[in-house]
């Protein structure tokens, strides 16, 4: 065992003095003029200077003497100095100092608890355990400023410092490892100690490798998540420690007295670390620190417009519809914990609309005051009410704003909504769980944010009035049908009327005029039939219909004012309405007639492929040319005759698609049009569906059928 020891007293010995010249050839070399391009060139000096003294000391009096505890501590902090001179702008260096500051004082006071245990308490089990453990904390904050330099250098930057980095980093964990096992081994680890002059002399070999290949700065670009679960574990992690330390503090008394305190002290530090660690505060408390000393802005702009657009574009429901998402989305910012969004109506007020939260718990039917809303319009800028109450002014906001806003402490901010350059709403912020003064970042993307919700308000205001105003179209378009309808009514009952002063005496006048006014009351009565279908949005069953009995009662229609002649199969049953098929079909026949001269008949012919049925309504009347068909022939409202709607054929083609058919038209001028109609055949329509079996068709009286 002996002889063992012996053996390692020697490499270590022999291992330090190598790190020793190495570090002390490296000094030289740089003094003379080498590495001309080496990074922060005199604190690495430093820091080989250091080593080199730690190096020697461990050589020449052992790894736990005085004079190498003080010459360690002097190699870490001139380590700790050199990561922070890496770190190019005086920006990243200032907002790093924090950090740096802490880790050197803690390295000076273990200079000071080095001196306490070698002359006043030497072997002391307690002063060693909180060295140690001072020890680790240091080699924690250096490995995370190494890993933020790592992750702030760009491609370029990273390529050249690669290996003073690693050098750095295998320093510090070796030193984190040799600590820790140090410490849960109650005492020094001669295997451990053995090789820390080999590492140190690959870290200086390291370190005067580095080069910077650019003018490149280095940032400090850590993650914000990261970050913030980083300050938590170490906080926890020093909570810890501390508890430990004044548990051993405690042992350092004998007696039943200081074991319970230590008992009742660890109970009680649990219990505090079970409330205080997981409360809302403290992680407010813990973002605003990191985000004040570890990053130029306060916001990560990517994430923050990823989250907004997120929660903007969740799907809505009945409880996060566009107001609520908009106003979680705005709130989530500031991390505020309550909002109210105000938004202006037909009669120009700014009532409440939404909210989240209970900012205005007692308060209902709170409005925004026009004075107010015209100094928001005015200047579109974010008012600060904590400095209105403080008595600042620099719109006219101050004597704007309602007393409740003014008295509720929790109110924080009023954010306008913009869109070109007209006010649409706004939205009052509640004062976030760590209360901090706005700043610029705040109002730069609270109003950017403002601006884009608004334009999500209007993009929104403009699709109801578009479906609104599709509503009222749809109910324009089918009262023209209706009165397209009685229009054809009307001119038919005129026509009754001047043939009843002179043929009034005559039996078969009577009996037609008897069938007329007969055919005419059904009409009337399918309007209002149909308007009730319009009404309560079926505008007609789907049922099969014999063909051949629908085409006899368009014939019996027209009987008597032209010639129409129909072919169709006998047992020819569609799947479709018959009221509306009827009606497409009395609107494609009566534009043949008007088409047509007296003389020319017009054809109704049908045919079938076993799936399908197809009507063919064919006239020799002049004709449209392909452009009116392609642009005109089924657009609402434009006619080719004197005095019509121009539904006709719209409302035809508008019915027949309903059914599930297809209306298509050819024409040519001089020679005569042909629309098509093609509809399913029932039985196919059933195979299709899986519907029930056919029901019967509407019965015609045998009488009527010609």
């Amino acid at each position: 065992m002996t002889d063992s020891f012996a053996s390692l007293s020697a490499v270590l010995l022999a291992l330090h003095f190598a790190a020793a010249v190495v570090c002390g050839l490296a000094v030289m070399w740089l003094l003379r003029g080498g590495r001309n391009g080496l990074p922060a060139r005199y604190p690495a000096l430093f820091v080989l200077l250091t080593m080199a003294l730690w190096a020697g000391s461990v050589a020449a009096s052992g790894p736990w003497s005085l004079a190498s505890c003080i010459t360690e501590s002097v190699r870490n902090i001139s380590l700790i100095i050199l990561i922070h001179r890496l770190f190019d702008t005086a920006g990243q260096r200032l907002t790093l100092r924090p950090i740096v500051i802490v880790l050197v004082g803690v390295e000076l006071v273990q200079i000071m608890m080095a001196v306490l245990t070698v002359m006043v308490m030497p072997q002391d089990s307690v002063v060693v355990h909180g060295s140690l453990m001072l020890r680790m904390m240091v080699t924690v904050g250096a490995l995370l400023l190494v890993q933020n330099l790592y992750a702030g250098a760009g491609e370029n930057n990273r390529q050249g410092l690669r290996p003073m980095i690693i050098g750095l980093a295998g320093i510090w964990a070796f030193e984190l490892n040799y600590y820790v096992i140090t410490f849960l081994a109650g005492g020094p680890v001669v295997e451990l100690a053995t090789f820390r002059g080999f590492v140190i002399a690959l870290g200086a070999i390291g370190l005067i490798l580095g080069t910077r290949p650019n003018t490149t700065p280095i940032q400090l670009r850590p993650s914000r998540i990261a970050t913030l679960q980083t300050i938590s574990l170490v906080s926890v992690g020093a909570y810890l420690l501390a508890m430990f330390a004044l548990s051993e503090l405690l042992a350092v008394f004998d007696g039943d007295a200081a074991r319970l305190a230590q008992v009742g002290l660890l109970v009680g530090a649990l219990v505090l670390g079970v409330i205080w660690l997981p409360s809302e505060k403290m992680r407010a408390l813990v973002k605003v620190i990191a985000l004040k000393h570890f990053f130029r802005h306060r916001y990560d702009y990517r994430e923050e417009w990823l989250r907004f657009t997120q929660t903007i574009s969740s799907g809505p429901t009945a409880e996060t519809a566009l107001n609520v998402r908009i106003l979680k989305a705005v709130a989530d910012i500031t991390a505020s914990p309550s909002a109210l969004l105000f938004l202006v109506n037909e009669e120009g007020e700014f009532p409440e609309t939404s909210h989240v939260g209970q900012l205005l718990a007692s308060e209902e039917g709170v409005s925004i005051p026009l004075d107010l809303a015209q100094v928001l319009e005015a200047h579109g800028d974010i008012i600060d009410i904590d400095a209105v109450r403080g008595g600042k002014d620099r719109a006219g906001e101050s004597a704007a704003l309602p007393g409740w806003i003014v008295a509720d402490g929790r109110c924080w901010a009023i954010v306008p909504l913009m869109h070109f350059e007209r006010l649409v709403g706004a939205i009052l912020l509640a004062r976030p769980a760590q209360p901090r003064k706005l700043d610029w970042e705040d109002f730069d993307l609270l109003k950017l944010a403002g601006r884009q919700v608004s334009s999500y308000l209007a993009e929104q205001a403009g699709h109801e009035a578009l479906m609104q105003s599709a509503q009222f179209d749809q109910f324009n378009r089918r009262i023209a049908f209706v009165m397209h309808d009685i229009k054809n009514l009307a001119s038919q009952l005129n026509l009754l009327a001047s043939n009843a002063e002179r043929h009034a005496d005559k039996p078969d006048f009577r009996k037609d005029m008897l069938i007329t006014l007969r055919t005419a009351s059904a009409k009337l009565q399918n309007l209002i039939d149909r308007l009730g279908g319009y009404k309560s949005g079926q505008e007609g069953k789907l049922e099969p219909v014999v063909l051949n009995r629908l085409l006899a009662s368009v014939h019996q229609r027209f009987e008597g004012q032209h010639t129409l002649q129909i072919t169709a199969p006998q047992d020819c049953i569609i799947h479709a309405n018959w009221e509306a098929l009827s009606q497409a079909l009395i609107h494609i026949v009566q534009n043949a007639f008007d088409a047509s001269t007296p003389d020319l008949p017009v054809y109704i012919d049908v045919t079938s492929d076993g799936l399908q049925a197809r009507i063919e309504i064919a006239d020799s009347g002049e004709g449209m040319s392909s452009e009116f068909i392609r642009t005109g022939l089924f657009r609402p409202f434009v006619s080719s005759k004197n005095g019509g709607f121009g539904i006709g054929a719209f409302e035809a083609r508008e019915l027949v698609r309903a059914m599930g058919g297809r209306l298509d038209v050819t024409s040519r001028k001089g020679l005569g049009t042909r629309f098509v109609i093609t509809l399913p055949l029932a039985a196919a329509a059933c195979l299709l569906s899986d519907t029930a079996a056919p029901q019967s068709p509407p019965s015609i009286p045998m009488d009527e059928v010609a």
